[in-house]
């Protein structure tokens, strides 16, 4: 029997592998087994410092590509459009975004206590990227998921050593 870590009394998530070693989904163990999002899942994951990667709530390893968007992407429907979310392929600075196409920066933090936060930062429909012109907005969305109090600076390289994962996601509006 596995015991589940000391991680307080907050919601637990198992990540689920085949027989083969493929990931499969993450499961809430006190919900019966229920499979939940990967979104969900990511505020129960924590990082453990002990062998510095991220586990689930019975210290399972559970890699950062694990909890990116799947290669195969989302489709999302709204009431009038669908939204269809795909991992991009190139270098950002390579991709040139059409008018219905928006280009999604996702980053995985791991804060002082060991928890994953997520921030996305988006560069606008058919914008294209430009690191040089969106830093200010990384640091400061670096600093609020960290929870920095306002205010509050940190050296970029401190804000670079909390991020455990960055993807790169396009947004096309249909």
């Amino acid at each position: 029997m596995v015991l589940p870590s000391d991680q307080g009394d907050g919601p637990r998530v198992r990540a689920v592998y085949s027989k083969t070693g493929r990931f499969v989904g993450f499961q809430d163990p006190d919900q019966g087994g229920r499979f939940i999002s990967r979104a969900e899942a990511t505020e129960r994951l924590r990082y453990n410092t002990s062998i510095g990667r991220i586990v689930d709530s019975f210290d399972h390893a559970v890699g950062v590509a694990n909890i990116a968007l799947p290669g195969r992407g989302v489709d999302v429907a709204f009431q009038v459009r669908l939204a269809e979310y795909r991992p991009l392929g190139v270098s950002p600075a390579q991709f040139t975004p059409q008018a219905n196409q928006e280009l999604i920066e996702r980053t995985f933090f791991i804060t002082k206590e060991g928890r994953i936060v997520t921030s996305e930062t988006s560069y606008g429909l058919g914008n294209k990227y430009n690191a040089n012109k969106y830093g200010g907005r990384w640091r400061a969305q670096a600093s609020r998921a960290l929870g920095l109090p306002e205010g509050e600076r940190l050296p970029t390289t401190d804000l670079r050593r909390a991020v455990a994962g960055k993807e790169f996601i396009v947004k096309t509006i249909r």
